[in-house]
């Protein structure tokens, strides 16, 4: 592990670990699925033990992505609409294997097994 003694590379803070972003919830009730994450991108001095990351940032920054985003921020329905019809879509592409026949875990499980 990374955060085990010696394992990461000497921080310029003294602490363990690697020093990134992580551990961290883009939402409070990070279990719920709402529209919050749009409301707290949206809002640059919303709660700083959130995690913004730029990739995150950049909705509300590029116009292509900030017209749905802003839509996003003000009406979950619209929200869950658009993220229905895209998981739905997303899910019914299928999968490409490599190999195509695929991976079959059980004889992986059992060569480790034996080894």
């Amino acid at each position: 592990k990374m955060t085990e003694e010696g394992a990461a590379p000497v921080r310029a803070d003294g602490l363990p670990g690697v020093g990134m972003p992580g551990g961290q919830s883009w939402t409070s009730n990070w279990l719920t699925f709402d529209n919050s994450y749009f409301k707290i991108m949206a809002d640059r001095w919303a709660n700083s033990d959130l995690l913004k990351l730029e990739t995150d940032k950049c909705l509300f920054v590029d116009n292509s992505f900030k017209q749905h985003a802003l839509v996003y921020k003000d009406d979950q329905d619209a929200f869950f609409a658009d993220y229905s019809l895209a998981h739905e879509k997303l899910s019914n592409l299928g999968a490409k294997f490599s190999p195509e026949e695929g991976i079959i875990l059980d004889v992986i499980l059992e060569t480790k097994d034996q080894a």
